[in-house]
């Protein structure tokens, strides 16, 4: 692969897949062995990589176009969302459902074995820019350009929280292992976390010196966040819910 711009790993850590701004891909299974990811379409932007939590599914996704597979084997659904721009894709923890938010502000959830619609939210003013399942997969946060982290009831196909605080575009989301909270991470130097079920504010940790990237949640009170900082360097916190406190990396 050329320059990474996108990866995915399994909850194991076993699976890894990656791909380039050169819009190739490749997933290293458990055995060692790398296997290259089919083309969506030529020149394509990939806009998504997710896997499930086994690693035993895939999902990747371009502007239109996606596709969801075993990660060393032939994908098992296609689709297209036309003619709207896909923002990105995730797969559910359980490989099931594959969900994606468009530019028409929709968030669509389908089946991962034939693409058959499952459910249709709406809510967002701004471009979705992240989405994250809860654990079980009964769930699915959506954020980004609108600063509001929104909650959506899967089965229920209902809006199930509206997390507010954030004062800018949120790039990243994460549920806890147990799924009782999720955080955020976004533009506005902040990671912020939330009762995932009532939308009661846990904590703002400050202390990123610039926009934060990426989170992740270590145990149930213990995250690790990060972002670039201006002179190219990746700035790494590690918080404890329980003090407050972070710790650099």
């Amino acid at each position: 692969l050329g320059v990474v711009f996108r990866t995915a790993l399994d909850a194991t850590g076993a699976t890894l897949a990656a791909v380039d701004l050169r819009h190739d891909g490749a997933a290293w299974t458990p055995d060692g062995a790398r296997h290259p990811l089919p083309a969506l379409e030529p020149g394509a932007f990939n806009r998504g990589l997710t896997l499930s939590a086994d690693g035993r599914r895939l999902a990747v996704s371009t502007g239109v176009r996606g596709l969801v597979g075993p990660p060393d084997g032939p994908s098992v659904a296609r689709w297209k969302w036309p003619p709207y721009k896909l923002a990105g894709a995730v797969v559910s923890p359980d490989g099931t459902l594959v969900a994606g938010a468009d530019n028409a502000l929709v968030v669509r959830v389908r089946r991962a074995d034939d693409g058959k619609a499952v459910a249709e939210f709406r809510g967002h003013t701004g471009e979705v820019r992240v989405l994250a399942f809860s654990p079980d997969g009964t769930r699915l946060a959506t954020a980004g350009a609108d600063q509001t982290v929104l909650v959506w009831d899967v089965p229920g196909r209902r809006r199930a929280a509206e997390l507010t605080g954030n004062v800018d575009t949120v790039f990243d989301l994460a549920f806890s292992p147990d799924g009782r909270r999720l955080a955020s991470a976004g533009k506005d130097h902040t990671v912020r976390v939330w009762d995932a079920a009532t939308g009661r504010p846990v904590a703002v940790l400050r202390g990123h010196t610039a926009d934060v990237h990426k989170v992740a949640f270590r145990a149930a009170d213990e995250l690790v966040s990060a972002g670039v900082v201006r002179d190219g360097r990746i700035e790494f916190r590690v918080w404890r819910l329980a003090t407050g406190e972070a710790g650099e990396q």
